[in-house]
């Protein structure tokens, strides 16, 4: 009789033991998930420096007018003019 007393006091203490463990898995599980949703719920969206999210109102795949190219930015100007190069000479400081 003392032996089964003993398998069942093994028995009911490992299936304690596994509720403890499901227990505390789900514990942790719901702090990750509540972290998580912190996280991606915020207080609100910060905007990024640099980005020009939500000043673009016109697509970008959108052509102008003929012969403009779609999905450049201000495609309807034309190229920036550049001065034309010039070889610098620099004088060897010696008279003529």
């Amino acid at each position: 009789m003392l032996t089964h007393n003993n398998h069942c006091i093994k028995f009911y203490s490992q299936l304690l033991k596994n509720r403890y463990r499901l227990l505390a898995k789900q514990k942790e599980s719901e702090v990750k998930q509540s972290s998580w949703q912190a996280f991606t719920g915020g207080k609100g969206k910060k905007r990024v420096k640099g980005t020009l999210k939500g000043l673009r109102k016109v697509s970008i795949f959108k052509s102008p007018e003929l012969g403009g190219k779609v999905g450049v930015v201000g495609s309807g100007q034309g190229t920036t003019a550049y001065d034309s190069k010039k070889r610098y000479k620099l004088n060897s400081g010696l008279p003529d």
